[in-house]
């Protein structure tokens, strides 16, 4: 079976704890979210997100939560993308699983192996170094903060913090943790997409982890380093150069004919670019009537209908312009 060797680091820890852990390919993130919990320790009842600098993407459970706090990121749905989109790409060397939003448990996992025809058991960790902190303790900073005033019966906080934490870190069992992970096999029954409260759900009353059938619309709108951003680039770029020179016509008291025709054939290839971006996009108005209904059909005719009148006016003022 097709697997992944990741090594999953907890950052900013003194000395790095870490588990190297077998993942099966075909699974979404969110079903992803409750394999790395298991094998790091985590219970998986905080939320998470996973980055990957090299696309520009976060991958969250619910995206419209965060599409307008801003940043260059684009944010993608993790119930309905499956982890080989991300982690086949050979340029990637590693991305960062955060786990807990308040805490912040931040996590550099690196992709260490691609395995095409692993036989073993999986998921499974294959080594591990260092007990899983507490959770809810204040992040990294606490949990050192904590191992501080366990280590110092005198002070002020001691008996509150041993109360709280039983005096020690629990022991990281891969014994134990494994044998969780053992029930967590890819089934061969298929299931729409799933978040990662409904894959925690279905895992502790079926036992299983269900084979997604990912939607076939995406979220994105036009994904970084596709042969679509590539040419959405290049008329960018064709547009960039058109602007100046209609900017240099434009900037004079009257047109000539030439100067006429050299706008008509901009006006006439900027149509046809817009028309193209369309077809190519017309992913954005499967999208848009998924989520609004037989709302969308007015809206996109609206939208599509006002720019074709305002290019055609415009269009009528130069033609129409003495010289």
């Amino acid at each position: 079976m097709k697997a992944y060797v990741l090594k999953v680091t907890i950052k900013n820890t003194h000395p790095p704890i870490w588990r190297r852990v077998i993942v099966p390919a075909g699974i979404s993130f969110s079903q992803l979210n409750l394999i790395l919990n298991t094998a790091i320790g985590w219970c998986g009842y905080h939320l998470s997100s996973y980055e990957f600098k090299n696309y520009y993407v976060n991958i969250v459970d619910d995206p419209d939560e965060f599409r307008f706090g801003g940043g260059p990121n684009e944010y993608i749905d993790a119930a309905n993308t499956c982890i080989d989109d991300y982690l086949d790409d050979e340029d990637i060397k590693s991305f960062t699983y955060t786990y807990d939003f308040g805490d912040d448990w931040t996590h550099t996992v690196q992709i260490e192996k691609r395995l095409d025809d692993y036989s073993g058991p999986c998921p499974i960790v294959a080594k591990y170094k260092g007990d899983t902190p507490w959770e809810d303790c204040g992040g990294v900073w606490g949990f050192y903060n904590y191992l501080e005033i366990l280590n110092n019966p005198q002070h002020e906080e001691f008996n509150e913090i041993n109360e709280w934490t039983g005096g020690k870190v629990p022991e990281y069992d891969m014994e134990l943790v494994n044998d969780e992970l053992s029930g967590i096999i890819l089934s061969k029954e298929k299931r729409p997409p799933m978040s990662t409260s409904e894959v925690y759900d279905a895992y502790f009353k079926n036992k299983k982890l269900y084979t997604i059938e990912f939607d076939t619309i995406n979220d994105s709108f036009m994904s970084y380093g596709t042969d679509v951003y590539s040419l959405f680039s290049e008329m960018v770029e064709d547009f960039g150069e058109i602007d100046e020179r209609l900017s240099d016509i434009l900037s004079k008291k009257s047109i000539n004919e030439e100067e006429k025709y050299e706008i008509h054939n901009f006006l006439f290839s900027a149509n046809m670019n817009t028309i193209l971006a369309m077809m190519i996009n017309d992913k954005l108005s499967k999208k848009l009537a998924e989520l609004m209904g037989e709302d969308s059909v007015p809206f996109i005719d609206e939208v599509n209908n006002s720019a074709i009148d305002e290019l055609n006016r415009i269009m009528e003022v130069i033609m129409g312009e003495d010289d």
